[in-house]
């Protein structure tokens, strides 16, 4: 590890460097790796001043990586710092997006360093650590979390309630209502009873919206920039990757950003992420780390302003310790600032109808954990249509049911 700090959004920078299992070692051929031009010299052959100051060099390098590869001494390091510091382990453990882990994680950890005495080795960690937290009675297999991360969904946790608990004192209902009507105007449709739901969040300071894929999340964003237009408020969104932050930017019409580089031009510049009495989208919630959401959830605290965070459950989780997405959807249930929007738009036209159904189907099943839905999903999946030719026309017909699916893009 490179170093353990953390950036102004609460990301931590131990990912710089990794540990790596002593299985990968092998020997190393220090004379390929650092060539001198006397290799193969005879003693006391003829040589010139140039040749031997790089041969002197080679040697140094020669040296040095012999003791690079030296797997004893490497071992003996490892376990002298595990001792010195018992903690290393569980902060290597949550550098690797574990939230929490067993006395097997533990028992992987040091034997994958550590060829003998790796068990008495684990041991000492569970017994002399002093940040672990004990989650699960269980004396035979302990369930355990550090006392800093649980500290840090909490603050995650108790930011977003207070915020989904204290009304907006800026919300005007009468521009909420027009911004809904110009939007339903311009866009050519009525919203349903759903999606004004979503709406009524905006009188909140927090709230989160779960969408499975195509069901219109960001396009919904766009009556709050036109809220914020007809009451004279700074709108800002925010993603985790630049292409969700530019598709919200699109969908919407509201200037969005990802994280990293909303923090790059607050840390160069000193622009504020979050504006003083703003509104802010922030989306793919369920990808951002719990340290960026405690950040982000801080500054719109603190600056007066309020959110919608928005996201699929069913997508991808954060690579980062922690389930980010079920606690802040937990506290915005809690309070009932927690909306869903269920109907799909994205898929239209005859060949793809069949993916309305499918697609919130599967995003149930996964975030409820049930096997048999997302068996049902598979099979919707893999159902050729009716009246379908069998044999290579039917694999012919799957996939261009597939293609027929996929986002045209041009090029």
């Amino acid at each position: 590890m490179a170093r353990e700090n953390v950036d102004s959004l609460g990301e931590s920078t131990q990912r710089l460097a990794r540990w790596q299992p002593t299985a990968t070692v092998f020997e190393l051929d220090v004379a390929a790796l650092a060539p001198s031009p006397l290799d193969g010299v005879a003693p006391g052959g003829t040589t010139t001043e140039h040749e031997r100051v790089q041969h002197a060099a080679a040697l140094e390098r020669r040296a040095w990586l012999r003791d690079l590869g030296d797997v004893d001494r490497s071992e003996a390091e490892v376990a002298e710092l595990v001792q010195s510091d018992p903690g290393r382990v569980s902060r290597d453990l949550i550098a690797g997006g574990s939230a929490t882990f067993t006395a097997e994680d533990f028992d992987r950890w040091c034997s994958e360093r550590v060829s003998a005495e790796w068990m008495e080795l684990s041991n000492l960690v569970q017994r002399t650590d002093e940040t672990l937290e004990i989650l699960s009675p269980d004396a035979e297999t302990p369930l355990y979390s550090t006392q800093a991360q649980r500290t840090l969904e909490a603050s995650v946790g108790d930011r977003a309630t207070r915020l989904a608990n204290e009304r907006d004192p800026l919300f005007d209902r009468a521009a909420l209502g027009a911004a809904i009507v110009a939007e339903e105007a311009s866009l050519g449709i009525t919203f349903s009873a759903e999606q004004r739901g979503v709406f009524d969040l905006l009188e909140y300071r927090f709230a989160f919206v779960q969408g499975d894929a195509g069901t219109g999340k960001s396009t919904l964003m766009a009556v709050q920039r036109r809220y914020c237009e007809l009451t004279g408020r700074e709108i800002a969104g925010f993603a985790t990757s630049q292409l969700a932050a530019e598709n919200l930017g699109q969908k919407a019409g509201i200037r969005s950003v990802n994280t990293a580089r909303a923090q790059a031009l607050e840390d160069a510049r000193g622009e504020q992420m979050v504006q003083p009495e703003s509104r802010a989208i922030l989306d793919e919630t369920s990808m951002l780390s719990m340290e960026s959401a405690d950040a982000m959830l801080a500054r719109i605290e603190s600056q007066g302003a309020g959110a919608i965070f928005i996201g699929d459950l069913a997508q991808l989780p954060n690579i980062s310790a922690g389930d980010t997405g079920r606690v802040l959807s937990a506290a915005a249930r809690d309070a009932s600032r927690y909306r869903e929007v269920t109907q799909v738009f994205r898929q239209t036209g005859p060949e793809v109808a069949w993916m309305r159904d499918a697609v919130p189907i599967g995003g149930r099943a996964i975030r409820e954990a049930d096997a048999n839905g997302f068996r049902a999903y598979l099979e919707e999946l893999t159902t050729p249509p009716p009246a379908a030719p069998t044999g290579f026309g039917a694999c012919i017909r799957l996939r261009g049911r597939f293609a027929a699916a996929l986002p045209r893009r041009r090029v």
